[in-house]
């Protein structure tokens, strides 16, 4: 399944919308799951340092964890005030 059909499902088949940046090897059930290098079929393509591709006020929750120190600094100085607004 590409990203943008993953994405639309999960959008259109969960009224609360909660979305997981940096998954890794953790998928979270009810969660849109997203990394880099995603390395299951459930786990979305998304890069955190780049605008998302959502509009505002999409999700109830966005979680991340472990993930941040992974992003080169020049990247990162701007990746989450240009990406989350």
């Amino acid at each position: 399944m590409t990203r943008c059909r993953k994405i639309r499902s999960y959008l259109h088949s969960n009224q609360l919308k909660k979305l997981q940046l940096g998954t890794s090897n953790s998928p979270m059930v009810g969660w849109l799951n997203t990394d880099v290098l995603p390395t299951d079929r459930q786990v979305a393509y998304l890069d955190a340092t780049r605008r998302f591709p959502f509009n505002n006020d999409v999700f109830d929750y966005v979680y991340s964890q472990h993930m941040i120190e992974h992003i080169e600094q020049l990247r990162g100085e701007f990746a989450i005030p240009n990406t989350i607004r």
